[in-house]
């Protein structure tokens, strides 16, 4: 059975969310792979360990280091596009494009997948100068 990685963002998002989230994504990489996956899941490590603050979770660095780990298990990797938006997210999405280039990766729309997503606030001419 091929494995998924699948990795959300997590900063500031209840486990509830953030589970959700990756049953959503794991769903959507069967679709697009035709098959039942096995999920190497990119949050779980962190849930597991995580320091809560105010209910929301704190990322560190060993538990990034423990997810690049699982990228090396991964047959398919699937991210939440627009990694930018997130604070302490898309270190793992770099790391796949650049390493792992033979396997498919897929990404996805926030929006699809995340029922907490809000837009970021566009600076309206900043906007209109780029029309």
């Amino acid at each position: 059975m091929k494995k998924v990685f699948v990795c959300c963002p997590m900063y500031k998002r209840l486990p509830g969310e953030i589970e959700k989230t990756v049953t959503k994504m794991k769903k959507l990489a069967e679709a697009y792979m035709g098959e039942e996956l096995e999920l190497l899941d990119g949050t779980a490590s962190r849930l597991n360990q995580a320091q809560t603050e105010n209910g929301a979770i704190c990322n560190n660095y060993a538990q990034l280091l423990m997810n690049v780990l699982l990228l090396q298990k991964a047959d398919v990797f699937i991210f939440v596009s627009n990694a930018f938006e997130f604070k302490y997210y898309g270190a793992e999405e770099g790391i796949a494009s650049v390493y792992f280039k033979d396997k498919p990766i897929y990404y996805v729309n926030p929006k699809d997948v995340m029922n907490d997503y809000e837009e970021p606030k566009r600076i309206p001419w900043l906007t209109s100068c780029l029309v």
